[in-house]
């Protein structure tokens, strides 16, 4: 452990929530009064799109857990699909993967909370025109749209936060100033989008991170758990879902920790449908001959595992939403920690066996051979061999081996 994070470390022990002082925030929000309860209905779909400052937001489990903490007798579906660097005009994806456009769609989106600004920041006042045209057509498409059926979706926007001030090897100083004074003019952008879409605003950019004890950040842009808390709350705070806040008893904030836990359980497994690890082999160049028949039963195995986990999050205890944010979290990160995948009955359910033959795209025949009988089977050029270096008759642990 560095001297700095020894620092920190010792830091959030020892402060409570009670040093946390409100900042006192302009917050511009559409056509809304300021802190007014933004409502959501008893079922509602809500998609979280946009860059990586919502990508490590859903990884951390505060805004999921949020909303159902503010809204306890609610079931609403909440789904993240937020993509690093994602900007308002320009969402690149690897060949054939799934748009933002795709999932609004697959959800029936109810509700879309926009998360914008940053990636774009960096092109400076030169980029402010562009920004705000791609920004309102983005918005005014979403609500040229009826997701759910029935009504267009309900458009909450979130500014980016703070450049934090990290000190040297980081951004600091003059360059740090400038990017801060950029920030604050695309958020007086999204500002203005807001109130002529009648979208509800999120303003963040003019939280001052340096009112908080120690570092929200990882770089000075993208929230570490700790930022994930405190911006979290005040967005909670901002959409009038949290009140004050006071002392919290044990047993509440055990339900708090729970509520993020299940959360972030749901969105780690989540995540493997809509941002896999190799997304070629699933839809793009490689997703024949095997990914076309592999895949789709396991996609559907990931779907049921979420839905359950959506359910619990449903019946679970609820604290308040004052609970969740009673004291910063502490420890090693929650997105470091690798959830179960054997937690609930829907997690044992298995697809029917796989029959592929016949065709080019297919896996052919599947049937596993003894070894001397695969050896046999091989054309081979002319003075070459092969021999069988391992097998399961030899390990009869050998588990999953890579198929060559």
């Amino acid at each position: 452990m560095t001297r700095l994070s020894a620092i920190v470390a010792s830091l959030l022990v020892a402060v409570s929530s009670a040093v946390f002082t409100d900042l006192a925030v302009a917050q511009p929000n559409g056509s809304a009064e300021p802190n007014s309860r933004f409502v959501l209905d008893a079922e509602d779909a809500i998609v979280v799109v946009g860059n990586t400052f919502a990508e490590r937001l859903a990884m951390s489990g505060y805004l999921e857990a949020l909303i159902h903490a503010a809204h306890p007798e609610h079931r609403i579906t909440v789904r993240q699909v937020p993509w690093s660097a994602d900007e308002a005009g320009f969402q690149p994806r690897e060949l054939n993967v799934p748009t933002t456009e795709a999932y609004l769609r697959e959800h029936e989106a109810d509700v879309i909370i926009a998360c914008f600004g940053m990636s774009e920041s960096f092109a400076g006042r030169a980029g402010l025109e562009k920004f705000e045209s791609d920004l309102r057509g983005q918005i005014e498409a979403w609500q040229a749209q009826t997701y759910n059926g029935v009504t267009p979706p309900r458009i909450v926007l979130v500014t980016p936060i703070r450049h934090e001030d990290l000190g040297v090897p980081w951004p600091t100083g003059m360059a740090l100033r400038q990017h801060n004074a950029d920030l604050a003019a695309y958020a007086e952008v999204m500002r203005r989008v807001a109130e002529a879409t009648g979208a509800r605003l999120v303003d963040l950019t003019s939280l001052d991170a340096a009112s908080a004890p120690f570092p929200l950040t990882s770089n000075g842009i993208h929230p570490n758990e700790t930022g994930c808390w405190w911006y979290a709350r005040q967005m909670g705070r901002q959409l009038g879902w949290v009140g004050d806040e006071g002392a919290a008893d044990p047993a509440a904030i055990e339900a708090a920790d729970n509520l993020r836990w299940r959360a972030w359980d749901k969105h780690y497994h989540f995540r493997q449908l809509y941002r896999p690890t190799n997304t070629e082999y699933i839809w793009g160049r490689r997703a024949e001959p095997f990914g076309v028949v592999n895949f789709p039963p396991e996609q559907e195995q990931l779907r049921r595992m979420v839905d359950a986990r959506q359910r619990d999050l449903w019946q679970m205890p609820k604290p308040t939403p004052e609970a969740l944010f009673a004291k910063p979290p502490t420890g090693q990160p929650i997105w470091e920690i690798v959830p179960s995948s054997s937690t609930f009955p829907e997690d044992s359910w298995t697809p029917p066996a796989v029959k592929a033959e016949g065709t080019e795209t297919s896996l052919g025949n599947t049937e596993i051979l003894p070894p001397d009988q695969f050896v046999r089977s091989f054309t081979l050029a002319p003075g070459f061999t092969i021999e069988c270096f391992a097998s399961e008759q030899d390990f009869p642990e050998l588990a999953n081996p890579l198929a060559m």
